[in-house]
């Protein structure tokens, strides 16, 4: 293998990725062909995360060169994607009574699960100051990893903290795979209806190119928090703790 390559792939003692939105065909010791996404890479292994959410780990030697180069061409779009995002935007103007752009952007587009499929949800008012919108999927691995934290910390701080919502734009295949993943994560807050999903480009701006991705943005859209810091995933967590200290500073 050539050894700048295995340098740019081998930087950092552990490097985990997100879920990337197109699966890739790897070949494994010149044969065996799965399709997958790229999961992360410790050492010489690499994680691959399948449709199904399984992970399966791969020796870095036994993929093929351009399964190589893919993983490199791949790290190189992620920094230069969120390199061009603007910075975390650290503007008080959200503090607003009755009235927020990103509310009523999403008034009519959302649902949450319901006994026959999903049902329609409207975000109330006051508004919330925050929004947590969640990029995600039921085939990714990492999500299914991540989804029971951010749970968690819904149930926990919803009770207390009532000027916040968790918004989830879907990255399933269809409509019944998004209703699926909602159902058996337990998931407790509204989605975007998925039909709507394509049509809501000033929600999709937000998304990183890769998932799970985590964006806190206030009520008029600027970015509080996000997965992505300085061209790197940070992970879906830090956002999310981002979001508990603003919350319990409010209080």
């Amino acid at each position: 293998m050539n050894k700048a390559v295995r340098s740019f792939l081998l930087f950092g003692l552990v490097v985990f990725g997100p879920c990337l939105a197109n699966a890739h065909e790897w070949t494994i010791d010149g044969t065996t062909k799965v399709e997958a996404e790229f999961s992360g890479i410790i050492g010489d292994v690499v994680f691959l995360s399948k449709a199904d959410g399984s992970e399966q780990k791969v020796p870095l030697a036994s993929l093929s060169a351009e399964d190589v180069a893919y993983i490199k061409n791949r790290e190189e779009a992620t920094t230069s994607v969120v390199s061009a995002m603007p910075p975390p935007s650290t503007s008080t103007a959200h503090k607003t009574s009755g009235y927020s752009t990103i509310a009523d952007m999403l008034t009519g587009k959302l649902v949450v699960p319901g006994e026959n499929g999903f049902t329609d949800y409207s975000p109330g008012n006051p508004y919330p100051d925050y929004f947590a919108i969640y990029f995600s999927a039921g085939w990714c691995g990492p999500c299914h990893r991540f989804t029971p934290k951010l749970v968690n910390f819904y149930q926990q701080m919803k009770p207390r903290h009532n000027n916040f919502e968790v918004i989830f734009v879907s990255n399933d295949r269809n409509e019944q795979e998004m209703l699926r993943y909602m159902r058996d994560l337990s998931m407790p807050w509204p989605a975007v209806r998925f039909a709507e999903i394509k049509s809501l480009p000033e929600i999709k701006k937000y998304e990183g190119p890769g998932i799970p991705c985590l964006v806190i943005i206030d009520a008029q859209g600027n970015v509080v928090a996000d997965s992505y810091e300085n061209g790197q995933y940070a992970g879906a967590a830090a956002p999310m703790k981002k979001l508990g200290k603003l919350l319990e500073a409010a209080q």
